[in-house]
């Protein structure tokens, strides 16, 4: 079987968004049907069911407290161990059917965890061991499916597409905790997660016990803080099935600094799960407090369900109180929102604060501290399936707007201030998502990115003329020599500089090892007119798709 490694762009390719350590602003040079036991949940009967696992349970009201005292040492006595992100190993093919005039792509995309950072053999090890029985077959699966896929064009079958993923999205990676999940596998039933905790220094996984200090009292209080009076039954049943899980000491969890997670189904731009998060602090008699409360220089901590967070925000040793909410403004049109930040004895109000928020309401809650400041980010879900993350900075006691942006973070890794994932939305062969990395340090708490080229994974079109070219070293993105891309190809886009405008497509064949990397004269004027060598990209590419 020929290796899956032999279709990558090894380190130095820019596709492969890769594990961040001591890089710098560049071109990217690579890179259980479940026994449970029966609890007492409250359930409203005469309310409608209005929700289900995958949604956040509905916002409560909850007047200003004086957070409670905790145990926890925090100190930012830990390093990152270079695995902010996991690097991506990936393979396409694409069939062009002349009947529809379409073209389907086929295409898998591997998340890969590899350690930079020296003295962690033994972790990686364990790391290997644990998913290569997961990672294995799903490259297996990819050429067998692919070749059918192949096949059964050419047969004259029905063939549609599909891109596959291999998804282990990363909440602590640091020389105390690694903990990531699996979330996308074809061995992975739907809304069935795999979660990973190691001792960085020694590989020992931790499971449940080694965690949860008592599975009572824990399953008490997943009861408080999930359940609700309006659920319906798929909702009630995932209760059932995690406090069933607590009590046999088996919940699958993830760890952050400040509490754990469970993941439940669930889906947005850049996942297929979401996580509830379960805190620490106020229930510290609960968990080995060890693995909690210690981090880097520079961290990120999120919100829980409710936009609330409570931590040692300004490091003065007393816990402080973070809270977020948000309100239509009726008179200024459905998508006109008011946010309210609650940080201690101070409240930001967006509209006293002359801040035009357009939005649907918040999303999630995020706190990094940086090397400049400490940062709070609003997430909102904006009109059109975009996310607007509203910057403010934590100073003096109170919070002051900083910005908004629009290319939306991933949260599958923001584990790590100087380098996370960022997403956006940007129209070249058709409209796509684009993938970048980025780091606030040192920018006012700004995503500043990190490479000059974005990553695409989006579906491939089909030359319907020849169209010449320039290849380009996959490992340097040099220029190597003038090429024509033949009639009847298939191609999908491969990188994008939105500065400069240049494109580079990757050559779909069915011998992945022969493709090419392209870069074409691409155009996009101010009225937003798309080109290539002068011509309307809909003349010459079939399958060509906007948004909007």
């Amino acid at each position: 079987m020929k290796k899956f490694t032999a279709i990558l762009l090894t380190v130095a390719m820019a596709l492969s968004l890769a594990a961040c350590t001591g890089k710098s602003k560049d071109t990217k040079k690579t890179k259980k049907t479940k026994k449970t036991k029966k609890t007492e949940i409250e359930t409203d009967e005469t309310e409608e069911p209005t929700e289900t696992p995958s949604e956040s349970p509905t916002e409560t009201e909850t007047e200003p407290t004086t957070p409670p005292p905790s145990v926890l040492t925090f100190d930012e006595s830990l390093d990152y161990i270079g695995i902010s992100t996991p690097f991506e190993d990936w393979g396409f093919y694409a069939v062009f059917d002349e009947n529809q005039g379409e073209t389907y792509t086929y295409g898998l995309v591997a998340d890969r965890l590899e350690i930079q950072e020296p003295g962690y053999d033994a972790l990686q090890q364990a790391i290997d061991s644990d998913i290569a029985i997961m990672r294995d077959p799903e490259i297996d699966y990819f050429y067998e499916e692919g070749v059918q896929f192949l096949q059964d064009h050419a047969d004259g079958k029905t063939v549609s597409t599909l891109i596959k993923g291999f998804r282990t999205p990363i909440f602590r990676a640091d020389s105390q905790i690694l903990s990531f999940a699996l979330t996308e596998a074809t061995d992975l039933e739907t809304g069935e997660f795999l979660t990973y905790n190691y001792l960085s220094a020694t590989g020992e996984r931790l499971y449940q016990d080694d965690v949860i200090l008592d599975r009572d009292r824990m399953s008490d209080y997943f009861i408080e803080l999930f359940n609700k009076a309006d659920a319906d039954n798929e909702y009630l049943e995932w209760i059932q099935k995690e406090v069933g899980d607590i009590l046999d000491g088996r919940l699958e969890f993830t760890m952050s600094y400040d509490a754990i997670y469970v993941l439940t189904e669930g889906y947005s731009l850049d996942n297929n799960y979401y996580a509830y998060k379960i805190p620490v602090i106020g229930h510290e008699e609960l968990f080995n407090v060890e693995y909690f409360g210690k981090t880097p220089n520079v961290y990120s901590i999120r919100g829980d369900i409710n936009d609330k967070l409570v931590w040692d925000v300004d490091g003065d040793g007393q816990l402080d109180e973070i809270e977020a909410s948000s309100v239509y403004n009726d008179s200024a049109g459905p998508e006109f929102v008011t946010i309210t930040i609650r940080y201690n004895d101070y409240t930001f109000d967006s509209k006293a604060e002359n801040l035009d928020v357009i939005s649907y309401g918040i999303e999630e809650l995020l706190f990094m501290k940086s090397n400049d400041g400490n940062y709070l980010y609003v997430r909102m879900t904006a009109p059109d399936s975009y996310v607007d993350t509203y910057i403010f900075k934590i100073e003096n006691n109170q919070l002051t707007y900083v910005d908004m942006c629009y290319d939306f973070f991933r949260s599958g890794a923001m584990i790590d201030p100087s380098c996370f994932g960022v997403a956006g939305f940007m129209d070249t062969l058709g409209s796509g998502v684009f993938y970048n990395e980025a780091s606030i340090l040192g920018n006012d708490g700004k995503p500043d990115y990190l490479y000059d080229y974005w990553s695409c994974q989006e579906d491939a079109v089909t030359c319907k003329k020849d169209i010449k070219g320039t290849s380009i070293d996959p490992e340097t993105l040099d220029p190597i020599e003038e090429v024509t891309i033949p009639a009847g190809t298939c191609v999908r886009t491969y990188l994008y500089n939105p500065m400069t405008q240049s494109l580079i497509v990757e050559t779909l064949t069915t011998d992945l090892d022969a493709n090419q990397y392209v870069e074409l004269d691409f155009k996009k004027d101010e009225d937003w007119n798309l080109t290539v060598n002068g011509k309307d990209i809909n003349d010459l590419f079939y399958s060509i798709m906007f948004w909007g």
